[in-house]
């Protein structure tokens, strides 16, 4: 059985039911796992996540459901970011587990072929296609994201490290299963999650993001410095 916790946040809404979407061709439950606020303490509204979780499952056929953490000041943002995803892991019953983003699409008839060929006590990372600004642009580069691990390694200790999930040893598999759209955003949007994720502390966000968003994408990200190539969307985001 293989159950999959997906970590969200309000200003990854538009990512979401495509995720979930994907995620239920591959898997036996899907956990959507949440907090109370933003990671800078900006209460969520509880009660439009809660409809929104409601009409996704209403859309969908997966085995779906919402587990909510209440936030605190009292710990960082990565404690937070380790916290929900524990909070998901415990809500579920499978044997493997596919730990996600909000933002990391899976393709899931991909994943569906090459899971059973994967080692069962291993613990894997997959190449991603990486996105900026729009579904269109794709990075020539190709990056790590998600985590396909066996229960018993995801511990309480392995995960709530600075590495994350990726604190479980782990594989890679090298080819690209996933979308991962993290910088797929509105400014609005983009401005909010440099100002509350756990990297806001790493760079001055704010002035690159508002000099990037005022003007035409020029073919080259701030963030890595990747080039990119114009694709079709795997997904329709609106962006």
């Amino acid at each position: 059985m293989t159950s999959t916790v997906i970590s969200f946040c309000s200003l990854d809404a538009r990512f979401l039911r495509h995720t979930v979407t994907q995620a239920g061709i591959f898997s036996d439950e899907v956990v959507v796992t949440y907090c109370d606020h933003l990671l800078d303490g900006t209460p969520e509204d509880m009660q439009a996540i809660n409809l929104f979780l409601t009409r996704i499952c209403n859309q969908t056929s997966v085995n779906f459901r919402g587990v909510m953490t209440e936030w605190n000041a009292d710990k960082p943002a990565k404690h937070w970011h380790n916290m929900i995803r524990w909070a998901g892991i415990q809500e579920t019953k499978g044997d493997q587990l596919m730990l996600l983003d909000a933002d990391e699409v899976p393709d899931g008839r991909k994943l569906l072929g090459i899971l059973p060929m994967l080692d069962p006590t291993q613990a894997y990372a997959f190449g991603c296609y990486w996105y900026f600004r729009s579904a269109c642009y794709q990075a020539e580069e190709t990056e790590r994201c998600a985590l396909l691990a066996p229960r018993n390694a995801c511990t309480e200790d392995a995960l709530f490290t600075s590495h994350e999930r990726y604190g479980i040893d782990h594989k890679m598999v090298s080819d690209a299963v996933f979308h991962h759209y993290s910088w797929v955003h509105d400014l609005k949007e983009t401005m909010r999650k440099v100002g509350s994720w756990a990297h806001k502390g790493d760079r001055r966000w704010e002035p690159e993001v508002a000099r990037e968003w005022g003007r035409p994408f020029r073919g080259v990200d701030f963030v890595h410095g990747y080039r990119f190539r114009f694709v079709r969307p795997f997904v329709e985001l609106g962006l």
